[in-house]
């Protein structure tokens, strides 16, 4: 056994040959190679990365690595490359690469949060009292800056993504897929407006997606992309639940143009029958007036906008009132949105339907039925 000196003794020594400055095996940071950033290389490796095609995974995640090697030292280039004037339709494929490396970097756990979603875990989500995946609020609350890896999740990874099995794996995609699509437009990020084009005249995403995306490139897009959505509304080649999200998507666009959209569609003879097409196109038309008038969503816009939106919620509860003279099977619709649009004058022009004894009984009785909650609505107003 060794006596407590000698264990001393040794312990000094250690501390000695540790503490020397000039220990043969020691290597002073100094000395160690620094290599030097290569912009262009990084340029070249940026560009290889957003050639990669849609859905491709495997050389997306490639190419990717190869530009995230460059490190901290790459990121003021790929600020540069993901400036907003990049985002345009011919070009907007590498701002958005840029702008997904330069996040990997610099935000290691916010792409961690989209790579793995807690909400569609099963082991997660199946002790939620619901027991359902659910990611739509994790990347709602995460801000603007996620916006780009929910998009290259869209276009890119989500082919290599795992699920589980049957039923269950299926709701966990199609939880995840909605997600990805809605966030953006309810952020209105315009750098996801080329995306979201692409999902709504994809034919190879459902349809119940494609609507959405419709919804979500409106609030992206604006009024440019009032064209788009009035092609898809009047295609007959196009399924009808896509159309609708379509004509529904009009009341995002917080713009004159868009009214008189609405309005043309309202008053052609197309939209006047009772079919199936007729009907639902014509009500998804009449949700789309609540949401282009809808009186908190101007109040939030402030003052500065008082003149438009006089205009554009007085023009939406005109039409509306006429919507109701003219298509009272339409009434919960119809009453929903004069509800949300609160415009005070609306409120004499149902209760002179609710009144007018040389009208149609339908109408008097769908006119009694809006009146009171019109009537609370407006009083909220004031």
């Amino acid at each position: 056994m060794f006596s407590h000196r000698f264990i001393a003794a040794v312990s000094l020594g250690l501390l000695a040959f540790f503490a020397a400055p000039q220990a043969a095996w020691a290597l002073e940071p100094a000395s160690l190679p620094v290599a030097e950033f290569n912009e262009p290389a990084l340029l070249e490796a940026l560009d290889e990365l957003a050639a990669v095609k849609a859905g491709d995974a495997r050389t997306w995640r490639e190419k990717r690595a190869a530009v995230l090697a460059f490190g901290s030292d790459a990121l003021a280039a790929l600020e540069h490359a993901a400036k907003d004037e990049h985002w345009t339709r011919d070009r907007y494929t590498r701002a958005l690469a840029a702008e997904i490396c330069r996040l990997r970097i610099s935000q290691p756990e916010l792409a961690q949060s989209v790579d793995q979603p807690r909400g569609i875990d099963p082991e997660v989500y199946r002790q939620f009292r619901h027991g359902k995946p659910s990611c739509h609020r994790d990347f709602a609350h995460a801000g603007t800056s996620i916006v780009p890896l929910l998009l290259e999740a869209l276009v890119f990874t989500l082919p290599e993504r795992k699920f589980s099995g049957g039923e269950a794996g299926q709701l966990e995609r199609e939880t995840l897929l909605a997600a990805l699509v809605q966030v953006p437009g309810e952020k209105s990020d315009g750098r996801a407006r080329f995306v979201l084009e692409d999902v709504l005249k994809s034919g190879s995403h459902s349809d119940g997606l494609r609507a959405l995306a419709a919804v979500s490139y409106a609030q992206c897009a604006g009024a440019e992309g009032l064209t788009l959505l009035d092609d898809v509304v009047g295609s007959a080649a196009t399924p009808l639940k896509v159309r609708e999200g379509a004509a529904m998507a009009l009341g995002w666009m917080a713009d004159v143009k868009a009214l008189a959209s609405i309005r043309s569609r309202l008053e052609s003879a197309g939209l006047g029958g009772e079919g199936e097409e007729a009907v639902a196109l014509r009500r998804a038309l009449i949700v789309a007036l609540g949401t282009l008038g809808n009186s908190g969503g101007w109040q939030a816009r402030g003052a500065e906008k008082a003149e438009i939106a006089r205009e554009i919620r007085a023009g939406s509860a005109a039409l509306l009132v006429a919507c109701l003279r003219n298509f009272p099977a339409d009434v919960e619709f119809i009453s929903s949105a004069l509800c949300v649009v609160a415009w005070k004058d609306s409120l004499g022009e149902v209760r002179k339907l609710a009144e007018d004894a040389s009208g149609a009984e339908a109408v008097r009785k769908a006119a009694r039925q809006v009146l009171p909650l019109l009537e609370m609505a407006v009083a909220r107003e004031k």
